[in-house]
């Protein structure tokens, strides 16, 4: 019996096993990954922060209270003038608050989007990973099949050795045999650093040893015809640099409301003392005082400056735009390609060149014990079926990470709906 090292992980979470006692499906593995992973957490965080940032540049600036105390006292009708207390609020042009609160929504509208693109890389990431896995299960199972034809040869070229002749056939078995034990450990090997990269995206501890996935299914469906059409209005990275576009379009305005004078309303209460004259009329009265104040956009080479800056901004971001629609352009091509290439070279081995390669090995395996063949032909037929069998899988593999990232590249990952479901309802999507 294995022993399992567990490790508790706080109060109400299940503990971690070095080595779990069940495989855990790529749903499963999803869904934990777009829970806990930091990156993506990261990017929320941003967001919330922009949500309550567009409350604060949309209200007004705090007042401000002055008290001033006469050292000498500015002697009046009514008497002293002793000491003076005043408030201050600063009022920017007419529209500038809504300007600001508009600059902050598109910005944050944008890095909700870019939330999404983050959720659909990490999602890419998980499948990548649990593909990779799964192709190093199925090939330590082709190997390890290997190693079995290999030793069954080896008791052919045994039989025929005690019947006197055919030593070296041994010798060659047994040669080939070392050769793919050693491969079968150097695969294994790579089972604890794939499985690092699942714990890296799923944030969980390094060294713990995942399962291996059963009845995983690859999907290579990405619906080409209209991931080809209309997939760069669904790509939330393209979104997310669309609405930057918008953000310092904003900023243009803002940049010219900077022109405009901004206002200041003050009110001061000034206290009086007696005045020398008892009979004065009103003696000791306080006063009051209101005060209207502007600032003086006096230097227009600077809001001109700040202008030209932010246009500067939009035309950047816009070409930012327009290189990211290329780029991505470019991978698509490139991953659709792969997709195909991949899907073809599956079916040709599964349907031709596997069952050719098996029926190679049976006959080179009866005309080796028969005496017309060579135990070298017999060796080089069960490399081709090893190479067969591995580039098969490898097909496989290589036509559902080409068709995740086909999903991810478009922003049509069929995980992505549920997990923007639970958003809303945990009010983290517009």
């Amino acid at each position: 019996m294995k022993r399992i090292h567990c490790i508790p992980l706080g109060i109400g979470m299940l503990s971690l096993c070095t080595l779990a006692s069940s495989a855990e499906s790529l749903d499963r593995y999803i869904e934990e990954g777009l829970t806990r992973n930091p990156g993506l957490a990261a990017v929320e965080a941003e967001w919330k922060a922009l949500l309550q940032q567009e409350v604060v540049v949309s209200s007004l600036p705090q007042p401000s209270v002055s008290y001033g105390h006469f050292i000498d006292s500015v002697e009046t009708r009514v008497g002293p003038q002793e000491q003076k207390i005043g408030i201050t609020q600063q009022l920017p042009w007419f529209g500038t608050l809504g300007q600001r609160a508009r600059v902050v929504e598109a910005e944050a509208t944008s890095v909700f989007h870019r939330y999404t693109a983050e959720a659909l890389k990490v999602i890419f990431e998980i499948e990548k990973a649990v593909y990779e896995y799964d192709y190093l299960k199925k090939a330590i199972a082709i190997t390890q099949e290997n190693i079995e034809l290999v030793q069954h040869f080896e008791a052919v070229a045994q039989t025929r050795l005690k019947a006197g002749s055919g030593s070296i056939a041994v010798l060659k078995a047994q040669l080939e045999l070392s050769l793919l034990i050693d491969r079968l450990e150097h695969l294994s090997e790579r089972r604890g650093p794939l499985s690092a990269r699942i714990n890296a995206t799923l944030n969980r501890p390094m060294h713990e040893i995942h399962p291996w996935p059963e009845g995983l299914q690859y999907n290579t469906e990405a619906n080409l015809p209209a991931l080809g059409s209309d997939w760069a209005m669904h790509s939330p990275y393209l979104k997310a640099l669309e609405t930057l576009v918008i953000q310092k379009q904003q900023q243009v305005g803002l940049a010219k409301k900077a022109g405009y004078p901004g206002m200041q309303l003050g009110l001061d209460y000034i206290g009086v003392g007696d005045a020398v004259g008892s009979n004065t009329i009103d003696s000791g009265e306080d006063a009051m005082m209101v005060r209207v104040g502007f600032t003086l956009p006096l230097w227009f080479g600077k809001t001109r400056a700040g202008i030209a800056e932010a246009e500067e901004r939009v035309r950047s971001a816009d070409l930012h735009l327009q290189q990211a629609k290329n780029l991505l352009d470019l991978k698509m091509q490139e991953s659709t390609y792969r997709l195909a290439d991949a899907q073809r070279e599956s079916l040709l081995y599964e349907a031709t060149l596997i069952p050719q390669a098996r029926q190679t090995v049976e006959v080179s395996e009866e005309s080796y014990r028969s005496g017309t063949a060579s135990f070298l032909d017999l060796i080089d037929a069960q490399r081709m079926l090893l190479e067969f069998q591995l580039n098969v899988e490898q097909a496989r593999r290589d036509a559902a990470i080409a068709t995740a990232e086909l999903h991810m590249l478009s922003g049509q990952s069929p995980y992505l709906s549920n997990y923007l479901n639970s958003d809303q309802e945990r009010g983290l999507s517009q």
